[in-house]
């Protein structure tokens, strides 16, 4: 009876990240035109994922990567004989993406802080030897 709710929850804490989030160093997901869209996670997109994973921490943000390791090249599916350059944007993927806070009860400050330091990130450079 509650889930109606739920859902409307998460797509105000959704449309929040979405409107916020200003940085082109992060990709954002999008929603087809004329689709219902339950965030059951909001997935980000950004090329230093681990830097910016641990900008994240270092500001008492937690994410999540849900599928560090693309289908096809997991354990249970090796029999199938795929390998790694099968296929191309999943393993893109699998290195790009991960979840920021997404949960029913996220107070507007905190959804609004999340936006604010994703706003504040920028790429690390990585040293040249």
């Amino acid at each position: 009876g509650h889930l109606a709710d739920l859902i409307a929850e998460r797509e105000r804490i959704a449309a929040a990240y979405l409107s916020g989030i200003q940085n082109p160093a992060i990709r954002l997901p999008k929603q087809r035109e004329n689709a219902n869209h339950v965030w059951h996670q909001f997935v980000v997109e950004t090329d230093d994922r681990d830097g910016f994973q641990q900008y994240l921490e270092d500001h008492d943000i937690q994410t999540v990567i849900h599928y560090p390791i693309p289908p096809h090249l997991a354990e249970c599916y090796q029999y199938l004989g795929h390998k790694e350059g099968d296929y191309p944007i999943a393993e893109r993927m699998a290195k790009t993406v991960l979840s920021l806070p997404m949960f029913n009860g996220m107070k507007e400050e905190e959804v609004q802080y999340a936006v604010d330091v994703a706003n504040g990130y920028e790429k690390r450079m990585e040293e040249s030897h």
